[in-house]
């Protein structure tokens, strides 16, 4: 689920609950998965953005989509501990974090700060208190 108009994490981590709340039960128990990171794209998509002109090369046009994709989809880790709150009402078997990193190092923070705010997951998983799996995703800057 995606908060496309949050202008900051609490108001994004509001819309996923509020989302989610809107769900029926039955919809809300078959979520199995849960991508988790923060992007706060609501002032970026209010702006105008260079439009993609005719005459454009294709190198160009790629350029601008790419931008706008990393100003929409940031990849950021949480830094509000109630995005725990996203994870504990979904209660998922399999758990994605993905970040955009420039170096190993900064990669390795992102993911402990996240992990400390969600926890280990005992609380906040699977029924059985335990996810299933765990995945790290991660792009790196060049």
């Amino acid at each position: 689920m995606n908060a496309l108009q949050a202008e900051n994490e609490q108001k994004g981590i509001r819309d996923v609950i509020r989302t989610i709340d809107r769900l029926p039960k039955e919809a809300q128990q078959r979520i199995r998965a849960v991508h988790l990171h923060c992007s706060t794209p609501g002032k970026w998509q209010a702006q105008n953005h260079p439009p993609e002109l005719p005459g454009m090369t294709w190198q160009e046009k790629a350029r601008i989509r790419a931008e706008n994709r990393r100003r929409i989809d940031e990849h950021r880790p949480f830094s509000d501990p109630a995005c725990r709150k996203v994870v504990a009402m979904v209660r998922p078997e399999f758990l994605a974090h993905e970040f955009v990193a420039n170096t190993p190092e900064s990669m390795q923070a992102a993911l402990r700060q996240q992990r400390a705010l969600i926890g280990n997951g005992a609380s906040a998983a699977a029924p059985s208190g335990d996810l299933k799996k765990t995945w790290v995703i991660c792009y790196f800057n060049t």
